[in-house]
């Protein structure tokens, strides 16, 4: 528009220290650098700014600098006629639902989607440890988890050096006590990244336990000395933090997350707690890591009702609440430890396991009920939705641990569509740039996805046309 223009920053947060930060207008210095610590904001007022087409706002910052923008207030010209231009810094990603009629792509075809998974997350990658951009550890153990089951993937020294990389940042960052922040930062040894390590507002049983397995699953990808320290901290972990806080009857609560802290059964926290407890302690032949976690494995078995409902018992309160799989979110992580855990069980834990996982999938109030329900294909909430992605890699563990070599049922066709279809799999925040619209939840939707995608390319299955 033409005349002078009036913009209004407001940059700062009430966490952290900001800064140093330059802001360019138009290409343009506005003043010199902005720091800002905890609660305090620093308003920048520009007047006069002209510009017939465009306005650029800039932000510089040094490697440990960072920023944080609170508020923008755009003033035109008493004349001018402003239309609603603004250029989108997060543009949405287009996102089709997968059509009742999609078939699964031909065994021979998912190398090309596996192939997406993995350029994904190469993509993503930001070269400083870390496949998820929101800064929580508990995302990525998704990537791993898809990356590492992918022996095409593993065979590329990208991926290996990048997941070996994610963990080693992960180790560093572990406290004197033996657990971890649940959220990180930006580049290892600037001060906030310091800062969040080292904080304790989350360092919650159920996050840090999906994270920590990948201590397990990195170890063969890894050299001698970096095998010694993912075992080392896997081991500090159990010994000094999860294991002293294990229930009598075999729970974990959460203990501290955003600031308070929580005694109380968790049922997710139970669920990964007891997986990479019972995977590092099958693993370093420790009795009692393997036993603890087959205790917290056993309790979630008891929490699955012949119906295939869940009694499920929330971080925050002592009532149990009957869930089934409409409550993907939640119910993802205990379908999951069932049946990833059994990689390590015996036939007669094997055989549990099994069970209860079997009830989850096919009892009248389970997995396959709830999948042929119209309103399951809605669209949830971003975290709900991806993991409803997830109940793909579920089905196929589910099948491969069954000995299932029938046709695929119209339904887990249709979702394993999703997982080979970056516009299909958009609809559940798969193959979403994280920075987009969308993709706060693009590393776990896409590690689910690839997850799937694993697990099918090793499955004799058959596929058929979904009705």
């Amino acid at each position: 528009p033409a005349g002078p223009q009036r913009l209004v920053l407001w940059l700062g947060t009430p966490e952290f220290r900001r800064g140093p930060c330059r802001v360019r207008i138009n290409g343009e210095p506005v003043g010199p650098p902005v720091s800002t610590q905890p609660r305090e904001y620093v308003l920048l007022d520009v007047r006069g700014v002209t510009n017939s087409d465009t306005l650029s706002i800039h932000f510089e910052s040094v490697e440990c600098g960072s920023f944080s923008v609170t508020g923008l207030v755009f003033y035109d010209p008493p004349e001018a006629r402003v239309r609603p231009a603004l250029w989108p810094i997060f543009p949405a990603h287009p996102a089709m639902p997968p059509p009742p009629s999609a078939p699964t792509p031909p065994h021979d075809a998912v190398a090309g989607s596996q192939a997406a998974v993995r350029d994904y997350f190469l993509a993503a990658y930001d070269n400083y440890g870390s496949f998820s951009q929101a800064g929580a550890w508990y995302q990525n153990m998704f990537p791993i988890r898809a990356l590492v089951g992918n022996p095409t993937a593993m065979e590329d020294p990208r991926v290996r050096a990048a997941i070996v990389q994610v963990v080693e940042r992960f180790v560093e960052a572990q406290h004197e006590d033996g657990t971890w922040s649940s959220d990180y930062f930006g580049v290892p040894g600037c001060p906030l990244s310091n800062e969040i390590a080292r904080g304790d507002e989350s360092a919650n049983l159920a996050d840090v336990g999906s994270m920590a397995l990948c201590l397990t699953l990195a170890q063969r990808l890894s050299t001698p000395e970096q095998a010694d320290r993912f075992r080392a901290a896997a081991q500090r972990y159990a010994e000094r933090f999860v294991m002293p806080a294990q229930l009598a009857d075999g729970a974990f609560p959460n203990l501290r997350w955003q600031g308070t802290h929580y005694t109380v059964p968790y049922t997710i926290a139970t669920a990964t707690q007891g997986l990479q407890l019972f995977a590092w302690g099958s693993t370093s032949h420790d009795d009692r890591i393997r036993k603890s976690g087959w205790d917290a494995l056993a309790w979630l078995a008891a929490s699955v009702q012949p119906s295939g409902a869940l009694l499920f018992r929330h971080h925050d309160r002592t009532e149990a609440v009957l869930m089934t799989a409409r409550e993907m979110g939640d119910l993802f992580y205990v379908m999951d430890s069932l049946l990833e855990a059994l990689a390590w069980a015996t036939p007669e834990e094997s055989a549990l396991l099994l069970d209860s996982a079997g009830r989850l999938v096919e009892g009248p109030s389970g997995l396959l009920a709830v999948m042929n329900e119209p309103t399951w294909w809605d669209q949830a909430e971003p975290w709900e939705q991806a993991k409803r992605i997830g109940a793909a890699s579920i089905l196929m563990r589910y099948r491969l641990a069954r000995g299932m070599d029938g046709d695929l049922t119209p339904m887990e066709a249709r979702l394993l569509a999703a997982c080979a279809s970056p516009e299909h799999g958009a609809w559940y925040g798969a193959f979403i740039p994280q920075s987009r619209i969308g993709g706060e939840h693009g590393a776990t939707a896409t590690g689910l996805a690839g997850m799937a995608l694993n697990l099918y390319a090793s499955s004799p299955s058959r596929t058929v046309e979904a009705p």
